[in-house]
C-alpha cells in the first residue's frame, strides 16, 4: 500500500490540478484516473505476493538448515562413538601385552568375546545409519514434491494474473475507445 505521506502528496496534487483546470472533469479522465488507481493496486497485490513467495522461500532455507545442523550433531556422536571404541581398542591391548602367559587361555577368551561384540555393535550402528539415510532420503524427496508443487502452484497463479491483467487492460483501452469514439460522432 502506498504510505500515507505519499497519498497525502497525491490529493494535494490533483487538488492543485482540480483547481487549476477548473471544475470540468471529462469521463476519459474520470476513467484514466480509475484505471490508474486500479494498475496502482494491482502492482501493490504483486509486490504482496512476491514478498510472501520471499518469506516462504526463507522459511525452507531455515528448515533445511536445521536438517543439516541436526545431521552434523548426529555425526558427530559417531564419531565420539568411533573414539569410544578406539579407546576401548587401546585398553584392551594394554591389558594384553601385561598379561604372562598363564593368562594366556583367558587372553585368548576376552579376545574372542570382545571381537564378537565389537561386530555386533558394528552391524548394529550400520544398521542405524542405513535407516537414518533411508528417513533422510525419504524426508529430502517428500520436502523436494512439496517444493515443486508449491512452484506449481506459484506459477500457475502468476499465469492468471498475467492474463487477469491482459484482459483488464484490454477491457479498458476497449471501452475507453468506444466511449471516445461515440463522443467524437456526437460532437
Amino acid at each position: 500500500m502506498a504510505d500515507p505521506m505519499e497519498k497525502k502528496q497525491i490529493f494535494s496534487i490533483i487538488d492543485e490540478y482540480m483547481t487549476l483546470k477548473g471544475p470540468r472533469t471529462t469521463v476519459s479522465q474520470v476513467m484514466e484516473f480509475d484505471l490508474r488507481e486500479r494498475m496502482v493496486r494491482v502492482e501493490e497485490a504483486l509486490k504482496n505476493l512476491n514478498e510472501q513467495f520471499h518469506l516462504m522461500l526463507g522459511q525452507m532455507e531455515k528448515r533445511f538448515e536445521q536438517v543439516d545442523k541436526r545431521f552434523e550433531q548426529v555425526d558427530k556422536r559417531f564419531e565420539q562413538v568411533d573414539k569410544r571404541f578406539e579407546q576401548m581398542d587401546k585398553r584392551f591391548d594394554a591389558i594384553q601385552s601385561d598379561l604372562d602367559k598363564r593368562f594366556k587361555q583367558q587372553q585368548d577368551e576376552m579376545n574372542r568375546r570382545f571381537e564378537f561384540a565389537q561386530e555386533e555393535s558394528n552391524r548394529r550402528f550400520n544398521l542405524q545409519r542405513a535407516e537414518r539415510n533411508e528417513r533422510f532420503d525419504l524426508a529430502r524427496e517428500e520436502t523436494n514434491r512439496q517444493f515443486k508443487e508449491h512452484h506449481e502452484e506459484l506459477m500457475h497463479l502468476f499465469h492468471r494474473m498475467d492474463r487477469f491483467m491482459i484482459w483488464s487492460f484490454g477491457s479498458t483501452f476497449t471501452a475507453a475507445g468506444i466511449i471516445i469514439a461515440a463522443m467524437k460522432l456526437w460532437a
